[in-house]
Formats: structure tokens, sequence, C-alpha cells
């Protein structure tokens, strides 16, 4: 929702700045547009993932670090790659957009004639677009090593012979 809020904030700062007839109008239309967008976007990818308290079970089990020996491992072993694909794709999306924000608060910065509220909205959007990042950040390199580890757990029981997570890799034999 707080991302619809920058959203609007900003047409409203264009709008402004372009002399639209209801920049305000415009801006409020906006907010509640993407604030919308956002909240079934992320209702949409709950569902995906197997529901909330699915999701919600995957982040107790990688806090715990092991999976549950009596869970479905075929659904359950997709729902956790799911995951660190949705932690890839969060990664990639946030560093993009804290760029364009970065370049673009830069620009607004660099130009004198410009409004001190359009320099505090891009200030707080780029604040952010720097947080979301930062959680990126944080999911890649606390949570998705962890989601890997319960992903090898699940590939471990389901090939037998596989050697265990975090083990060392068999050498071969010498004269082989």
């Amino acid at each position: 929702m707080l991302l619809g809020v920058l959203i609007g904030a900003t047409v409203a700062a264009y709008g402004v700045h372009l002399s639209w007839p209801h920049p305000a109008a415009i801006a409020v239309g906006a907010a509640v547009v993407v604030g919308a967008v956002v909240v079934i976007s992320t209702l949409v990818s709950w569902r995906r993932a197997g529901g909330r308290e699915s999701v919600e079970q995957i982040d107790r089990w990688a806090r715990s670090g092991r999976l549950p020996s009596d869970v479905p491992l075929g659904a359950t072993l997709s729902r956790i790659a799911g995951r660190i694909d949705s932690a890839k794709s969060a990664l990639w999306s946030s560093g993009v957009m804290f760029a364009l924000w970065a370049a673009q608060f830069a620009f607004h910065l660099a130009d004198p004639a410009q409004d001190r509220t359009d320099v505090v909205v891009f200030g707080v959007a780029f604040a952010y677009f720097a947080a979301t990042l930062a959680w990126s950040l944080y999911a890649w390199f606390r949570r998705v090593p962890a989601l890997r580890d319960l992903l090898r757990q699940g590939q471990h029981r389901l090939a037998p012979g596989a050697p265990a997570p975090g083990a060392a890799p068999a050498q071969p034999r010498p004269g082989r």
C-alpha cells in the first residue's frame, strides 16, 4: 500500500510541475489503483505458493534448518523451488527499481528550479526502494541458502544414494 502512496505522490508532483488541471484527484486515483494492484498481486502470489499458511510453514522449516519427514516431497519441493525463484525475481526487480529511482532522485536534486516537495517525494521513494533492495539482499543471502538446503534434503530423500546435504562430494577412485 505504501507503494501506492508513493506512486500517487509522484503523480501529484508531476501534475503540479506540468500544470495538470486536477493533480490531486489524479494522484489519489493512481495511489488507489497501484495499492489495489499490489494487494491483489500479493494475494495471487501467496495462492500460487500454496496459501499464506504454506508460505509461513516453509519459512518455519527454513528457520529450523530441517525438512520434516512426514511432508509429501513432490509438492513441497516445487513450492520451495518456487520460493527460491521468487526471491531471485524480487532481487532483480528491486535492484532495477532502486537504480531507476536513484537516477531520478539525482536528476531532481541537480535541478535548482525543482520544488522542495518534489525532492521530498523522490527522497521518500528512494528510501522505500533502498529498503526493498536491502530486504531482497537479506532474503537472498540469508533465506535462500536455507531454502536451498531444504531442497537438497528433500532431493536426498527422493534419491537415497545421493550424498547427504552438507557432505563433501564423493571423490573418484584412482585408476578409474
